[in-house]
């Protein structure tokens, strides 16, 4: 009697077979592979502990080593690269392109000639490291990148579409470096261009604008009252979180989120007025409303040579000089061949525009 006693638990408990226990497991684990959100996964893992016929406390060891080889899996993924895969800043590529590179390989990479980097240079490096160069003595860990490529860096990260692990390679410095070193150097980059008084956005005077006539005059003659370019271009941004946000930045036409930016140049390159980071979904016509109600003040006749996208009407005839669409031609033949005629001029005189957007 004693012995049977002794057997009566084991013959109550059921044990699960191994292959119940398997397939659990393996709908479990397709369960986090879904990453249906917290909540859901919580609320699902409690109905099943509560309903299963297996012990709780299996079950719970079954969640906790499905959870924790999830997480392995999620460290797992995150790639970036190492300072060991990286040549040091002293031996990369921008340090040869500052020892060896030429005016054009400059401008090529950060927009601007050995000349006018130098000046941003000198206002730039005091406010980046003011301790640059260090003495042998001097305290403090020294920034990995001089003042001359993280200067580089802002500039490039700006004028092109490149990601932060191309620059990584380039500037030979590790993700969390760079990324700390982009933060510092747009900062003094904003405040050097503050303190310049030729980084300035003026709208020109009078005696200005008829004197950027005269040039855009000495290379086509049939134009003798525009003093400047006015286009748009687009630049790419991080898709907002909010639907609605994002709706007003997608741009059909580029099939991406952007913001909008329309800017006036003058004909030796400076940009003369801008209206930037409107949302994608805008046209030209309308971030230029604030433009044409100033160039409908002006009272000399001068005017700004654009794209067929701005507006024909009335009030902005004479205003904006644009190519003439198709249905805009004239059915009397000498006045075709004149509209014509103008027409190549000002599309020739437009190039101008697309090289300051460049």
């Amino acid at each position: 009697m004693s012995g049977q006693s002794l057997r009566e638990p084991h013959v109550q408990v059921s044990t699960p077979k191994f292959s119940q226990l398997c397939a659990s497991f393996s709908n479990l684990v397709i369960l986090f592979d879904l990453h249906v959100g917290l909540l859901r996964s919580v609320h699902f893992m409690s109905s099943v502990v509560q309903k299963s016929m297996f012990p709780r406390w299996l079950m719970l060891s079954i969640l906790a080593l499905v959870a924790a080889m999830d997480a392995l899996s999620r460290v797992r993924r995150r790639v970036y690269y190492t300072i060991q895969a990286l040549h040091r800043p002293a031996e990369s590529a921008w340090q040869r392109m500052w020892e060896q590179g030429t005016d054009r390989d400059l401008l090529m990479t950060v927009g601007f000639t050995r000349d006018v980097f130098n000046v941003l240079l000198e206002r730039f490096s005091p406010l980046y490291d003011p301790n640059y160069p260090r003495a042998a003595r001097s305290r403090g860990r020294p920034r990995l990148l001089a003042p001359h490529a993280a200067l580089a860096l802002s500039l490039q990260y700006m004028s092109s579409m490149m990601r932060q692990y191309e620059l990584c390679q380039l500037y030979g410095v590790s993700p969390s470096t760079l990324s700390r070193t982009l933060t510092r150097s747009l900062e003094c980059l904003l405040a050097v261009l503050r303190s310049l008084h030729a980084a300035r956005v003026r709208w020109p005077k009078a005696s200005t604008r008829r004197r950027y006539a005269q040039t855009i005059a000495g290379r086509e003659p049939q134009v003798t009252s525009a003093f400047g370019f006015v286009d748009g271009t687009t630049f790419r941004i991080e898709q907002p979180a909010g639907e609605l946000i994002q709706n007003a930045y997608y741009s059909g036409v580029k099939s991406d989120t952007v913001v909008q930016n329309l800017f006036v140049f003058a004909p030796d390159g400076t940009i003369i007025w801008a209206r930037t980071n409107c949302p994608g979904s805008w046209h030209d016509s309308q971030m230029g409303m604030p433009l044409f109600s100033m160039l409908q003040e002006l009272t000399d006749g001068t005017c700004l040579i654009g794209d067929s996208a701005f507006p024909n009407t009335r009030r902005m005839q004479g205003r904006v000089l644009r190519p003439f669409k198709r249905n805009e031609l004239s059915d009397n033949a000498e006045e075709r061949v004149a509209q014509l005629s103008l027409h190549r001029v000002i599309t020739s005189l437009r190039q101008a525009v697309e090289w300051g957007n460049k």
